[in-house]
C-alpha cells in the first residue's frame, strides 16, 4: 500500500506528529525511523512536510503490523487540535472538516470532510483526501 497526500506541499502539525514521543514502548526505534524518514521529534517547527509522516507510518506498519497503527490512530483523535466546544458524537463528527483544516495545509486544496446525517440518526462521512489523519 502506498500513501500519499493530494500535493507535496501538504503539510501536518506538528502536536500531532509528537505524538509518537508517547509511544515510549518502542524505544529508540521510533526516533530512527522518524530520523530517517527527516522528521526530528524534538525540532521547534510547527509543520511538517505530509509526505514525510505518511512514510513514517507506512515504515512503522511494516516494521510493528497494522494493529500499531490502529493503536496510533486512536492516540492521534485526543492529541489533535479540536474545537473548544466539541460535547457529542454528533458535534465532533460536524467539526471533522474544521479540525482536518487545523491540522492540515498546503499551498493546494489538501480535500474536505462533509458529514451527512441519515433518516435512522446514522451518520455518512464523506472524504476527499489522500492520506491518513482525522
Amino acid at each position: 500500500m502506498t500513501f500519499g497526500p493530494f500535493n507535496e506541499d501538504d503539510e501536518i502539525a506538528a502536536q500531532d506528529v509528537k505524538i509518537f514521543k508517547e509511544l515510549r514502548v518502542f524505544g529508540s526505534v521510533i526516533n530512527d525511523i522518524f530520523n530517517r524518514n527527516g522528521i526530528n521529534l524534538d525540532s521547534p517547527q510547527d509543520w511538517f512536510p505530509l509526505q514525510n509522516f505518511l512514510d513514517i507510518n507506512h515504515e512503522i506498519s511494516d516494521t510493528f503490523g497494522d494493529a500499531t497503527i490502529f493503536y496510533i490512530g486512536r492516540n492521534v483523535v485526543e492529541e489533535a487540535m479540536w474545537l473548544p466546544e466539541i460535547d457529542s458524537l454528533e458535534v465532533a463528527l460536524s467539526s471533522i472538516n474544521e479540525a482536518y483544516h487545523m491540522n492540515h495545509r498546503g499551498i493546494k486544496d489538501i480535500g474536505f470532510y462533509e458529514v451527512k446525517k441519515t433518516k435512522n440518526n446514522q451518520f455518512i462521512v464523506i472524504q476527499t483526501r489522500l492520506g491518513n489523519c482525522p
